[in-house]
């Protein structure tokens, strides 16, 4: 399935990140429109987190991946084509898989006691 015609770009944001935040999104989309890179990835310090944007010109190579791949393989094939974006999130380099990384990660006013 590919995106329709007009489509720019994607941008692939992981469910197991639900903490970035709509900042770190828009921080990521400006990057991308005010630069030729065809692959737009958030760093904190030297380490690269999710999500990533991806550029029309990569949308038949990402298809092309096997199942078992990720946009990661694009992004180390085409080092040359990533634009850093520092940001100061650190929610981009965590995935909370199970139900306590996410009670130990989400802003302390989510936290409620449903005990009365």
């Amino acid at each position: 399935m590919s995106p329709p015609p007009a489509t720019e770009a994607i941008l692939v944001v992981l469910g197991d990140q639900p903490m970035v935040g709509p900042e770190t999104l828009d921080h990521l989309l400006t990057a991308y429109a005010a630069s030729p890179a065809g692959l737009v990835a958030p760093y904190v310090g030297e380490r690269r987190g999710n999500p990533v944007l991806i550029d029309r010109r990569y949308f038949a190579e990402l298809l092309a991946l096997p199942p078992e791949a990720a946009p990661r393989a694009l992004l180390g094939r085409h080092a040359d084509d990533v634009l850093a974006v520092a940001v100061d999130s650190e929610a981009v380099l965590h995935d909370l898989d199970r139900p306590e990384e996410y009670a130990h990660h989400r802003p302390a006013e989510l936290n409620t006691d449903d005990a009365d």
